[in-house]
């Protein structure tokens, strides 16, 4: 049996369980990311969060609590995810959400690409590992699954 075939095989009998190519290091780097921006959220309530939200236009205190609460849930939802499931799938899932926050952000605040910390400059090389996890795995899966 092919080393393809064995990895299809695994898949089949147990879905949580699925072979990847990607380091175990760099998938835990991305779910410490999203668990940690969701974590922040939480912890910065009323600070930096609600802070960049009303820059952008948003001065509504229930609607940005509500966009708030929607990141923490897409945050920790994408990290498990990730953590669980890593599959092209899930990889594309997370450069999806990814890429339409950045343009998200770059609408509301785009003096965020000339911050000195870089915060939509950092999502430019995480893109650019889950494109690299997607052509990996993808390749040993025969497709996006």
């Amino acid at each position: 049996m092919s080393h393809v075939s064995d990895l299809n095989e695994l898949n089949r009998v147990n879905p949580v369980q699925h072979a990847t190519r990607v380091p175990w290091l760099v998938r835990l780097s991305w779910v410490l990311l999203w668990w940690g921006t969701a974590l922040v959220s939480l912890l910065g309530w009323g600070g930096p969060s609600h802070a960049l939200l009303s820059e952008g236009g948003v001065t509504a205190p229930a609607l940005a609590a509500s966009l708030i609460l929607g990141g923490v849930l897409l945050d920790v939802t994408v990290g498990a995810c990730l953590l669980l499931w890593p599959r092209p799938r899930v990889y594309v899932a997370a450069l999806v959400a990814v890429g339409l926050l950045s343009v998200l952000a770059t609408v509301m605040t785009p003096s965020a690409w000339l911050h000195p910390y870089g915060p939509l400059l950092k999502n430019l090389p995480l893109m650019a590992s889950l494109v690299w996890a997607w052509q990996v795995d993808g390749i040993v899966d025969g497709g996006v699954q």
